[in-house]
């Protein structure tokens, strides 16, 4: 059962993502991923069937069931996957507004596995719920974020939300110095 529904998602993966057919694989997949977690003999693909299922609630837009999932999930997946189902989480809650959560979520991630490959991940989701929330940290935060040598793509995207924040705030000259960073 779980395979048929990994096999679903496969499918859906080579599709263009909105042809009917690809709904509707969806909708089987997810049928059968949580068909397949809930039988006992189901065993190590159980986790794999819950991070799928999680990646699939989010591809389609499905945060809230995402959340009510991952909530049910969290205790018995193991390690290993922990980290990748909380960054699910976290988007998911950042996506739902919930910035709140979604950035004790993206903490936690680092605190618990701060080598796992989700970890810079979620330190970038961070910045960006921060800034999307307005808080009054984000700057600090950017900054704090940028000095950990990020990936160069997230590192300009960070700089021009620093930036465009200093400008809503009408701090032009710092404004204007973050704008020139981009340059670099």
């Amino acid at each position: 059962t779980i395979k048929a529904g990994l096999l679903a998602r496969e499918i859906v993966g080579q599709t263009d993502g909105k042809a009917p057919t690809t709904v509707a694989l969806n909708e089987k997949a997810a049928q059968l991923l949580t068909r397949g977690i809930a039988m006992p003999e189901a065993g190590a693909l159980r986790s794999t069937a819950q991070v799928e299922l999680l990646h699939l609630y989010y591809d389609t837009n499905k945060y809230q069931e995402l959340v009510k999932a991952y909530a049910g999930f969290l205790q018995s997946l193991p390690t290993d996957r922990k980290a990748e189902a909380m960054l699910l989480a976290g988007n998911a809650q950042r996506q739902l507004n919930r910035h709140a959560e979604a950035q004790s979520i993206y903490d936690a991630i680092v605190a618990q596995f701060p080598n796992a490959k989700e970890a810079p991940e979620a330190r970038y989701q961070r910045v960006i719920s921060l800034y999307s929330s307005n808080s009054p940290i984000f700057v600090q935060e950017a900054d704090s974020f940028l000095a950990g040598n990020p990936d160069p793509v997230k590192g300009d995207q960070v700089k021009l939300m620093k930036a465009d924040t200093l400008f809503k705030r009408e701090n032009y000259a710092a404004a204007a110095t973050a704008y020139a960073a981009l340059e670099n």
